[in-house]
Parts: C-alpha cells; structure tokens; sequence
C-alpha cells in the first residue's frame, strides 16, 4: 500500500521526493527507488535542433556525469542518459532509426571529444546535420 500511496502523491508535480517521504515516513532515497522501479519515461523523439550537455549533479554507476539531450528549440528534455562516454553515446544513438536521425539538422554541444569527431567527420553520418555549434569556442561549422 506505501508503494501506491507514494506514487499517487508523486503525480501532483508541486511535491517533491523529499515532501512526499516526509508524508510517508521514508526517506528520499526510497522515495526515489520507488519511482525508478515504478515509472518508465519514455524519450521524446529527436528535435531538429538538439543540444547535449554533460551534468557532474547525478553520478552513475556508469559516469560521473551523465548527458542530457535537451531540444534547444522548445527546452524540453528529450532523453538523460547515464553517461557521457563517447562509446555510450554512439551506441545510443544508434540504437535510434536512421529516419529520425535525419530529422536532426543542428547538434549544439561542448564535449571536446564530439567535436573532434565531428571534425574528423567519425559518426556524422548517424545525422544529416547541416550545422554543429561547439560551445566552447563559439565556432558555426557547416557541413
């Protein structure tokens, strides 16, 4: 019954994990697990203007950082993956339809190793980007 009770609060979006184990006697942690266990969220599909960004705040089992995609046109966030590792990230997207792939025209990021394959043109083909942003220096590269 507590595992229904927390997940029923949980979908009022004004309470926190920490509110709702307060409510239960729990601890946000457990909270939490109880979420993880419970809630599949779905990816969004792949914007025309996506942005990756690596955060330090969630570490994994797998990263210290994870990788966030985030549609840079309607700053919604599109898939939060547990590691920023290049292996990863290919391995991800390629687990993505070459269809929807495509429908990506702009990548911004500031993950070095990205930008040096892109700029060795390693993995572009996973996209038909027509520009790439590299944050770091500011720089617009046509493709």
């Amino acid at each position: 019954m507590t595992v229904y009770n927390v997940l029923k609060d949980l979908k009022d979006p004004a309470l926190t994990f920490t509110a709702v184990a307060k409510r239960h006697s729990l601890s946000a942690s457990s909270v939490a697990l109880i979420f993880d266990r419970a809630v599949i969220v779905s990816r969004r599909p792949l914007p025309v203007c996506l942005s990756l960004d690596e955060v330090a705040a969630f570490k994994t089992p797998q990263s210290n950082y994870v990788c966030i995609l985030v549609d840079y046109i309607d700053k919604k966030v599109v898939d939060l993956l547990p590691s920023r590792k290049k292996a990863d990230l290919i391995d991800y997207f390629y687990t993505i339809p070459l269809k929807e792939r495509k429908k990506v025209k702009y990548v911004s990021f500031d993950m070095w190793f990205l930008c040096e394959d892109l700029h060795n043109g390693k993995h572009i083909r996973q996209f038909a980007i027509s520009c790439f942003l590299m944050s770091f220096n500011l720089s617009i590269t046509s493709m």
